[in-house]
């Protein structure tokens, strides 16, 4: 009876373990860090050591992978990942060393089309020495980065105006990820291709956006607000 009860005992305690293990997959798959790199199947005790070991491990080989891929691009000299705390949410920066000119967006890209949009990277920060707080990366340099805006973060459209929006930048740039933040210039947008995005503008809302008021606006977010101004105005 010992026995039995001593193995009912244990197959509940690894039961609750698999539990939290599971927890713990659902979270990371949630934000955004399930597909960097395949699961390892570990022996998971019960007093849980085991999984915090495996999700540290999750986590770091994620980032290990994120930088490798940064490092493939011709532009780039060196690179880290980080996640930090930004706006209560976590948020995953590459932060890329530079050799060449390049985007924030542009590497980020580079990243997605390799790893998958939903491999955890929300944006790359460019410096010209990766910052280091002794042999390891500075990530109160990369918060306050983020918090400045030097960092832009990924975030898809919030409405339908966006989303058509975006349709028009992917089309007339032939772009596959565009956030509602990504700056115009840095996706490779020039005067010449203003003037196309504003044409296409035009018939697919009715409304003429001047050309200064789109190149200062410069992002997805910024051109719906002028978009809304301009009916507003209209409608007095």
């Amino acid at each position: 009876m010992d026995r039995a009860a001593d193995a009912g005992k244990d197959w509940r305690q690894e039961a609750t373990a698999v539990n939290h293990f599971r927890n713990f997959c659902r979270f990371f798959s949630a934000t955004g860090h399930a597909s960097v790199a395949h699961w390892r199947l570990l022996s998971i005790r019960a007093d849980g050591s085991d999984c915090r070991r495996l999700l540290k491990e999750r986590l770091m080989v994620g980032l290990a992978e994120l930088a490798s891929t940064l490092l493939g691009h011709p532009a780039v000299r060196d690179a880290r990942a980080t996640t930090i705390r930004h706006d209560d949410r976590d948020v995953t920066i590459g932060v890329v060393e530079f050799s060449q000119y390049v985007s924030g967006p542009e590497l980020r890209g580079y990243v997605w089309d390799r790893l998958g949009a939903s491999c955890g990277l929300d944006g790359v920060l460019l410096v010209n020495a990766v910052p280091l707080a002794g042999n390891t990366l500075d990530t109160e340099y990369v918060r306050s980065a983020v918090i400045a805006g030097t960092c832009t973060l990924f975030e898809g459209p919030a409405d339908d105006v966006e989303e058509r929006l975006l349709s028009i930048w992917a089309s007339t740039m032939n772009l596959k990820w565009i956030g509602v933040h990504d700056d115009f210039l840095d996706l490779g947008g020039d005067s010449i291709v203003a003037v196309e995005v504003l044409a296409k503008i035009e018939d697919e809302f009715g409304t003429a956006l001047d050309v200064y008021d789109f190149m200062s606006t410069y992002h997805i977010r910024g051109v719906a607000g002028l978009l809304s101004e301009a009916r507003v105005l209209q409608q007095q």
